[in-house]
């Protein structure tokens, strides 16, 4: 099976949005899931002209790891955001598909949740984040 992990760009005159962020790095995750190459993801974007700072908005369609891997990076044993002042947006049937659990704060599934959406301040690996 050939599995493909894409990040969609779109720029309006007036803003630069990601679509999804892709499966990340350093989560863990089974092949396929792991993401082959450290900062691949990172560096293809800047070699568009698309620096972190570039970015107004990240949409991710929904909440599952191949769609939320570079929400966060893990910088000194903590979970921090890739783009720290940058809007993320779920759509909300994305949010719902999680269920109750997502409310109550638990890992759907596994552990792409806390990992990739709760670390807004930065939470450590295998920690609940907030």
């Amino acid at each position: 099976m050939v599995i493909t992990y894409q990040t969609f760009v779109v720029r309006t005159p007036r803003h630069t949005i990601l679509v999804d962020t892709c499966t990340g790095e350093d989560k863990g995750h089974p092949p396929p899931f792991d993401f082959p190459g450290k900062e691949r993801w990172r560096n293809e974007l800047f070699a568009l002209g698309i620096a972190y700072d570039k970015v107004d908005y990240v949409f991710c369609t929904h909440l599952h790891i191949d769609h939320t891997g570079w929400n966060t990076t893990l910088r000194d044993g903590r979970w921090v955001p890739t783009l720290p002042e940058r809007e993320i947006r779920v759509s909300q049937r994305g949010v719902c598909g999680l269920g109750s659990g997502a409310r109550a704060r638990a890992n759907p599934p596994g552990t792409v949740f806390r990992d990739n959406c709760l670390p807004r301040r930065g939470s450590r690996p295998g920690a609940s984040g907030g």
